[in-house]
């Protein structure tokens, strides 16, 4: 699965089979192979490669991501390495150039919309790779293009799909770099919140909207998210921000306040409610609705039907 090309890098995510060893060597072949194929296509370019450890969760993706772009980095600092593959030794370089606890909370708070922490978060992390660097130029600015890679790939899961630019451009001093790179970060913490007051207020009421319509059926997180265009995670999230209440909430709200009204409709079955609201088994349906009104289906008809 190859993904977009975001500040001269292709991000390449490789499914193995479960059987397959997760060595060090296979990622090595795989690293060579593809250098080998790819460069013989391509003609006046150079192609490096950095691998990410071999995960089983889907949820380390990201982290087998991070692992290539810093591995990435060494092979750029090693003249003669065309490519690296992430190892102990490696990560143990990484930990001490990369303070990663800081640089999670950065990019939340950018994330969030926290401007003012964001700020702060960035003068330490700054610091941080600064020190880590021992104050070396080319470390320092190839540590902070990479950070705007790994914040241009988060935001595109969040839904923010607007053009960043991650090159830093040349400079002569450690500040300057710094300057450009806070001046970078202000600017997409800007368009950040413009996009997030403009058009997400109106895809929220959008997927409500949604819900309101197909609430009957067995809808899904993913599906609202993918009818409105934004990432379930960050529908999820701001839903819960916008509505005071979870998607699985409000869905299961909405279908409880169509039920109070048929229960008001003579000679409707609890069945036939059930199964109109989107419930296929009309005994679960009546546990739910007893748990979140406070009484049973037919308790209700019987104290508010007229």
């Amino acid at each position: 699965m190859v993904g977009p090309l975001t500040g001269f890098q292709v991000p390449i995510l490789v499914l193995l089979d479960e059987n397959i060893p997760p060595d060090k060597e296979r990622r090595d072949y795989f690293a060579r192979k593809i250098i080998h194929d790819v460069q013989k296509q391509l003609e006046q370019c150079l192609l490096y490669a950095g691998v990410g450890t071999i995960v089983s969760n889907i949820h380390q993706f990201s982290d087998s991501y991070k692992e290539a772009i810093y591995a990435l980095e060494l092979v750029h600092s090693h003249p003669s390495a065309a490519y690296m593959t992430y190892n102990d030794r490696v990560k143990q370089k990484r930990k001490q150039l990369i303070p990663f606890d800081v640089e999670k909370e950065l990019l939340d708070a950018v994330k969030k919309g926290e401007s003012q922490k964001g700020l702060q978060m960035f003068e330490t992390y700054f610091q941080s790779i600064q020190q880590a660097s021992d104050f070396q130029l080319r470390m320092i600015h190839k540590a902070m293009e990479s950070f705007f890679i790994v914040l241009t790939r988060s935001l595109k899961e969040l839904g923010f799909e607007e053009e960043i630019e991650t090159s830093l451009g040349q400079f002569d001093h450690s500040m300057q770099i710094k300057e450009a790179a806070k001046s970078q970060l202000l600017s997409i913490m800007k368009r950040l919140g413009e996009w997030r007051s403009k058009g997400i207020h109106s895809l929220l009421l959008e997927a409500k909207e949604y819900i309101d319509k197909y609430y009957d059926r067995a809808i899904s997180l993913e599906e609202v998210a993918d009818q409105i265009g934004i990432s379930s995670y960050y529908l999820s999230k701001l839903f819960k921000e916008r509505f005071q209440v979870t998607f699985i909430d409000y869905i299961t709200n909405t279908r409880l306040e169509k039920a109070k009204e048929l229960l008001l409709v003579p000679n409707v079955s609890l069945k036939e409610i059930a199964l109109t609201i989107g419930y296929k088994d009309p005994n679960y349906f009546s546990r739910v609705f007893k748990k979140e009104v406070g009484m049973s289906p037919s308790e209700y008809r019987t104290k508010y039907q007229q």
